[in-house]
């Protein structure tokens, strides 16, 4: 303002600045990103120090990857745009798990350093209509392993009001929820009972997994960061169902009759590693499966997102064939799940910090003696310095029980390094 002044330059109105500051500079701010794609980081680093030769072709290992990645957004794009257009032809869905959430949550010093219990949030965003349902229960009712998300999926199909007899999914590539065989048998099983006719699950390329999941997530957080204290599961699903005005998610509270185990189905299916033609294929590196009611116990696979050639694989065993429809899904839990001792000991020392009225809840989890629980467990939800926290905490105790002192600087300087080398297994 000053330059001006002295310039004779004229003043402009905050609106003319900001028009010009936005429309010819559209400079954007945000925080670094986290969660990045680890073969793009790897590339990254390796590419100012590779030699020529050696680096053109990293560069075009890392061109295709890129290429493969786009590919798999276009192909949601275009199949939430179907969706959205003619929900009559087809029902597109994403469907993720929120990083477990601490309960309770306190801002109490000595909390920092105790285990608490987990609660488990599924969304299944409906791309067309987009909306959201959230599936939520506490670690007590169920755990987070392939059986919980099939459980839940299941569920949604019950209440999702869905005319199409085609359904188009997408979900990341963990392997221990959504990329095995108690997933495929569900998907089997819907095709067996008539829901649909045809069924794709798509996986997009891992590191490139931002889905509409994520934004859903990020509206939670937002509202997540601005409590101070949530003391139950129940207070999660308040302020879950609380997180957007528009369009607000449904929240489903899972109990442990939900629960089902799909071990009935995907005994039914045999694991072959060769394709109906002869060819090898690697289930990790599968892109699409595809399920249709003409092949009721086959799989067709294909390792692209563009119009890549689908390839058949068998899934049926020798013998008499079984009716997956004719199959009753057995309850997964016969009641609530134990946790570990040491575990539910750390969670009710922190009961002087919760109102009374929410003890009932805390004291009525069931502790199992003969389960141990491990930190790297423990550690697999929580951030590198809550983690470190629990190392020295479990040091301190192991070394206090074994010898009456008290862990030193250098000890603890010790296992800061061992967590920062391998943080899962320290």
């Amino acid at each position: 303002m000053e330059v001006a002044a002295e310039k004779g330059w004229s003043k402009v109105t905050e609106t003319y600045y900001r028009r010009i500051f936005t429309e010819n500079f559209n400079i954007g701010f945000r925080l670094p990103r986290t969660d990045t794609c680890k073969t793009c980081d790897e590339y990254t680093m390796q590419s100012k120090s590779l030699e020529a030769e050696e680096g053109e072709q990293r560069t075009k290992e890392w061109e295709d990857h890129k290429r493969k990645a786009d590919s798999a957004f276009k192909l949601l794009r275009l199949e939430t745009e179907k969706a959205a257009e003619n929900p009559l032809a087809q029902h597109t869905i994403c469907f993720d798990l929120q990083q477990a959430m601490p309960t309770p949550k306190l801002s109490s010093g000595p909390a920092f350093y105790k285990r608490k219990l987990w609660t488990y949030n599924l969304c299944v965003h409906d791309c067309g209509s987009k909306t959201a349902f959230m599936f939520m229960w506490p670690e007590t009712v169920g755990g987070r392993g392939s059986s919980d998300i099939g459980s839940c999926l299941l569920k949604y199909f019950e209440l999702a009001d869905i005319a199409s007899k085609t359904l188009v999914a997408f979900s990341d590539n963990c392997a221990g929820q959504n990329k095995n065989y108690n997933i495929m048998s569900l998907w089997l099983y819907l095709i067996s009972t008539g829901k649909f006719t045809e069924i794709r699950h798509c996986f997009p390329i891992s590191g490139h997994t931002m889905m509409p999941c994520d934004r859903d997530f990020g509206s939670i957080e937002q509202q997540l960061r601005k409590r101070q204290y949530v003391y139950t599961p129940k207070d999660y699903m308040d302020i879950v169902s609380q997180a957007r005005v528009h369009k607000p998610f449904t929240v489903v509270e899972m109990t442990s009759s939900d629960f089902v185990s799909f071990d009935a189905l995907s005994d039914l299916l045999v694991k072959r590693h060769k394709t109906n033609a002869g060819n090898n294929w690697n289930f990790t590196e599968v892109c699409q499966f595809r399920f249709s009611s003409e092949m009721p116990m086959s799989v067709e696979i294909t390792f692209g997102f563009d119009d890549e050639e689908w390839q058949r694989v068998n899934l049926q065993r020798r013998g008499r064939p079984t009716r997956m429809s004719e199959v009753v899904l057995k309850q997964r839990y016969e009641g609530p799940r134990p946790v570990p001792k040491a575990k539910l000991d750390d969670v009710l020392s922190l009961l002087r910090f919760v109102p009374p009225v929410h003890h009932d809840f805390y004291r009525n989890v069931t502790a199992d003696e003969r389960q141990t629980c491990t930190l790297q467990n423990e550690c697999e939800d929580v951030d590198q310095t809550t983690m470190l926290s629990l190392i020295w905490l479990k040091m301190e105790s192991e070394k206090t029980t074994a010898t009456g002192k008290r862990t030193t600087a250098a000890e603890k300087r010790k296992a800061t390094k061992a967590i920062k080398k391998n943080p899962k297994k320290p």
